[in-house]
């Protein structure tokens, strides 16, 4: 019987070293978040904040401030880590997504319906299912809202998304399987 994990004895040394970074960021958080640990932090994950935080907003100075709230509120303590939910990465990936989301939809109310950008990154999902998870994730919109749209039912959108996330996750775990290894953190970053 073959194992059903196909992930290496030994993960990738650039992995390790991704890993190891996070964790000791991740147990200066709880102390307090000083000017040190601030510094750290965006320099360890500032990119891919601004990154993402551009990808959903495309405005540089939107981005940038975007990044600026989510760090802010670091430092403030506003938002505080709980290692138990995941990696510091994921944390502020996380929190900036939530940010932008929010600024967007601060923005379709101000201008009315915000238009996004197509997916041409996944092209392993239908027309369909990409524009689905267009409007959910960099625009921001509720499975309610994609229904009224599209004109599509609100059950039918619910399992467009389900299908297609299935269906991204499913082509992940066989590039994993197939290379040995996931994506390494700046490729993330740089197809985010």
């Amino acid at each position: 019987m073959e194992p059903t994990d196909r992930r290496p004895a030994h993960p990738a040394p650039h992995y390790d070293a991704h890993r190891r970074l996070d964790d000791a960021l991740g147990q200066r958080l709880p102390n307090g978040c000083d000017a040190a640990v601030l510094e750290d932090l965006y320099d360890a994950y500032g990119a891919s904040c601004y990154q993402l935080a551009h990808r959903m907003v495309t405005d540089e100075q939107l981005a940038s401030t975007i990044v600026r709230d989510v760090y802010l509120a670091v430092g403030t303590g506003t938002v505080v880590f709980d290692p138990a939910q995941g990696s510091v990465q994921t944390w502020l990936l996380g929190d900036t997504h939530h940010r932008a989301v929010l600024t967007l939809r601060r923005q379709r109310q101000l201008l009315g319906a915000a238009s996004t950008e197509r997916l041409a990154a996944l092209p392993q999902l239908g027309t369909v299912q990409r524009h689905v998870l267009e409007l959910a994730y960099f625009g921001g919109h509720t499975p309610l809202e994609i229904a009224g749209l599209t004109g599509l039912a609100l059950g039918t959108i619910k399992t467009l998304t389900l299908q297609a996330l299935r269906q991204l996750r499913s082509n992940r775990e066989l590039l994993e399987g197939a290379t040995g290894e996931g994506l390494r953190p700046s490729q993330m970053a740089s197809e985010g």
